[in-house]
C-alpha cells in the first residue's frame, strides 16, 4: 500500500497498479499460445477493426490488460514490465498501435 510508504520515497518511486482480472478471454489466451504468425494475424485483425471502428482504443487496451494479468499471474516480471510500458504508450494519441502490438506479439 502506497500510504505506508513515506512520502519523499513516494516521490521518487515509480508505481504500478495491477487489475486483476479473474478472467483471460479465450481470444487473449490464443494469442498468448500462438505462434508468431498467428499471433501477428491476430495484430493484424485488430488493427484492420480498429480502422474499421468495429472497436475502439480502449478495446486494445483491455486487451493488453488481460495480457498483463496473465502474465502477473505466472510470476514473469521482465516481460510484466514491458507490457506495462506497451500499455502506456497506448494511452499516447500519437502511438502507433500497430507497431506496439507487433512489438508485443514478438515478445510474449
Amino acid at each position: 500500500s502506497k500510504k505506508t510508504i513515506l512520502p519523499t520515497v513516494l516521490s521518487r518511486a515509480h508505481l504500478f497498479e495491477f487489475k486483476h482480472a479473474t478472467h483471460v478471454s479465450d481470444s487473449t489466451h490464443s494469442f498468448i499460445k500462438a505462434n508468431y504468425a498467428i499471433r501477428f494475424e491476430t495484430v493484424k485483425k485488430i488493427i484492420d477493426n480498429l480502422k474499421d471502428e468495429k472497436i475502439t482504443k480502449q478495446d486494445v487496451i483491455e486487451f493488453v490488460e488481460e495480457l498483463e494479468s496473465y502474465t502477473h499471474a505466472q510470476g514473469n516480471t521482465k516481460l510484466l514490465k514491458r507490457i506495462i510500458e506497451i500499455k502506456e504508450y497506448l494511452k499516447d494519441p500519437g502511438a502507433s498501435v500497430k507497431q506496439l502490438l507487433e512489438y508485443l506479439a514478438v515478445e510474449i
